[in-house]
């Protein structure tokens, strides 16, 4: 019982988060785990995303950011979120 109670409070913790980084609920799931690359593009974006990620304090240090552009449904936004999503599970970062 009572690590239940502690999973739903650290899962309520982790929703807040997400609330407060602005990530809209119909895309709180979206990982770049679930992220399905159907193009060659898409994977190079994928590929991109997850370097970014996980180099993150280098962009960070250095000022480098990211920009995503497409046609709509390419995957801008769940590749944007799943960058968001790691860097703050990872680094228990609240918003980016």
């Amino acid at each position: 019982m009572k690590s239940m109670s502690r999973f739903i409070s650290t899962h309520g913790l982790w929703m807040r988060k997400i609330g407060e980084a602005g990530i809209p609920e119909r895309f709180q799931n979206r990982s770049l785990q679930s992220f399905v690359a159907e193009t060659d593009q898409q994977a190079r974006a994928l590929e991109f995303a997850q370097d970014y990620a996980d180099r993150f304090d280098q962009a960070l240090a250095t000022g480098r950011s990211a920009l995503f552009i497409g046609r709509p449904g390419t995957g801008k936004t769940h590749l944007a979120v799943g960058i968001g999503l790691r860097i703050m599970h990872r680094d228990s970062r609240t918003v980016l």
